[in-house]
């Protein structure tokens, strides 16, 4: 009975979004480009009040940078991503997601959580070999380490592989790919 409407709808919302796409992509695009430089402004400047960045990894140092600017910074570079992969023609994350197509999110997802999983937890059973200090809600914990580090892990991989699509050609025809997706 509705499977006909939600069918009209579908068809219908994909022609505007690809009516829209060039503009979508475009706009998102150049607002992450002017914003990329005073983010990264403001992170240099946070740094700056604990007299530059440097490096620690055996002991707590009481540096804190704010969260938020490192996740804006990446939304950020991967629109610029997604950008250039839409104008040379590639299928980006974000558009496989649109069509449908989630095996790769949840494929980066899941990979991401038991390879965080397997690797920090090495560190766990070194007795701390390195330690996680600064980090949002850094008290809720899963096998001893802080929920939010495991959550960023797939960033990683969403970036890497967006960073690989955008600008290599052959190497990474398959990442995103799936037939059905024009």
């Amino acid at each position: 009975m509705f499977k006909g409407t939600h069918k009209v709808k579908k068809i219908y919302s994909k022609k505007i979004y690809s009516k829209l796409e060039k503009k979508i992509y475009t706009v998102l695009g150049s607002i992450s480009l002017v914003c990329i430089a005073p983010v990264l402004y403001f992170i240099i400047k946070e740094y700056d009040k604990f007299g530059g960045y440097f490096f620690e990894i055996r002991k707590v140092v009481s540096v804190n940078i704010n969260f938020l600017l490192i996740l804006i910074l990446f939304l950020l570079s991967w629109s610029i991503l997604e950008m250039i992969e839409y104008f040379r023609k590639r299928k980006g994350l974000i558009k496989t997601i649109y069509n449908g197509y989630y095996s790769p999110i949840l494929a980066i997802f899941i990979s991401s959580l038991l390879t965080a999983i397997a690797m920090e937890s090495k560190n766990y059973q070194l007795e701390k070999y390195w330690i996680y200090a600064n980090w949002p809600y850094q008290d809720i914990k899963l096998i001893g380490l802080p929920i939010v580090m495991l959550l960023t892990w797939p960033l990683h991989y969403i970036f890497f592989l967006s960073l690989m699509r955008g600008i290599t050609n052959e190497d990474s025809a398959e990442i995103w790919a799936d037939d059905t997706i024009n």
